[in-house]
């Protein structure tokens, strides 16, 4: 699968983004090419059909032997090579308080990927229903389903072949303000994944509160998860509030619970402290990770600080 993947010690990359406005349209996209010739590129347009509806459309074709080493296209691999496919997106607001929002992406790979030992192929989908009011509550309900072709070894034999992997995923997240300085979040998800007639399932959920007054230097964050999957398949991804100019986006798999507190303290208009303590328990496991990443124990931890001075 790596048989494309760039070795050596110098490589050129050259490439050229645009964008364009006309009436409700908005045109834009990048091409790139390669020291050895290939070419990727993508491109979309972004429409108001009307005040209430928008529909955005977005294609990417990478060529399989592309190579760039700090790539992050708009894609399902993050490598920028070996994807071709098309992107349908929908925004629709019939009312102020209500909004619904979809997507479809199907795409293709040319070539083999890791733990896909064949050409491979794959959609997705995802609906969300929105309801606001007057910044003080939010709540959204959302189903989301992806298949695509991944290794599978049936019993009894020695050699892989493709078979499709289902997720299904249903989320229900609440957002209320306590006071103006204070809001509260409220997270469920549920989820499975079946490949080859073998399903697994799990959860998560979270409870979050995020202190910011607008009078005052302190600010706050802090997060209580607990997850139970059946396997790494059914794996829930949830945003995480870090220091500043910073994210974390982890997976909760396996069983066990997650806790994190950020606290962020404005010295003065131009210094800012930031601090973040972060740590995941699996009551089930002896180690953590492999190799350099290997954790004795059943708890990974994490601690960050950090001065940030504006000039």
């Amino acid at each position: 699968y790596n048989r494309f993947y760039f070795s050596g010690q110098t490589l050129l990359n050259l490439s050229l983004d645009y964008a364009f406005a006309l009436r409700n349209y908005y045109a834009f996209g990048e091409t790139a090419r390669s020291q050895n010739g290939a070419i990727s590129t993508v491109n979309g347009i972004v429409a108001a059909l009307d005040r209430r509806v928008d529909v955005a459309v977005v294609h990417r074709h990478f060529a399989k032997d592309y190579q760039s080493l700090n790539a992050k296209p708009f894609a399902e691999t993050i490598s920028g090579l070996n994807e071709r496919g098309t992107y349908f997106g929908l925004q629709v607001q019939p009312t102020k308080r209500w909004r619904f929002n979809a997507y479809f992406d199907q795409w293709r790979h040319e070539w083999p990927r890791f733990q896909v030992d064949a050409p491979s192929q794959g959609s997705e989908w995802l609906g969300r229903v929105t309801f606001t009011q007057r910044r003080k509550l939010e709540v959204y309900a959302q189903l989301r389903s992806e298949k695509k072709e991944v290794n599978y070894q049936p019993e009894g034999t020695k050699y892989d072949r493709l078979a499709d992997r289902h997720n299904l995923q249903a989320r229900i997240q609440l957002a209320l303000k306590l006071h103006p300085a204070v809001e509260w979040r409220s997270r469920l998800d549920l989820g499975s994944s079946e490949t080859a007639g073998e399903t697994t399932k799990g959860m998560a959920m979270y409870q979050e509160l995020i202190f910011k007054p607008i009078s005052s230097p302190w600010t706050a964050s802090t997060r209580f998860a607990v997850f139970s999957t059946g396997s790494y398949d059914v794996r829930f991804y949830a945003y995480e509030r870090d220091v500043l100019n910073d994210f974390s986006i982890p997976a909760y798999y396996n069983r066990g619970t997650r806790f994190y507190l950020n606290l962020g303290y404005r010295l003065s208009k131009q210094i800012r402290l930031e601090a973040r303590y972060a740590t995941t328990y699996y009551p089930n496991v002896e180690e953590i990770g492999t190799g350099l990443e290997r954790t004795p124990g059943p708890r990974r931890s994490e601690v960050k600080l950090q001065v940030r001075g504006e000039f």
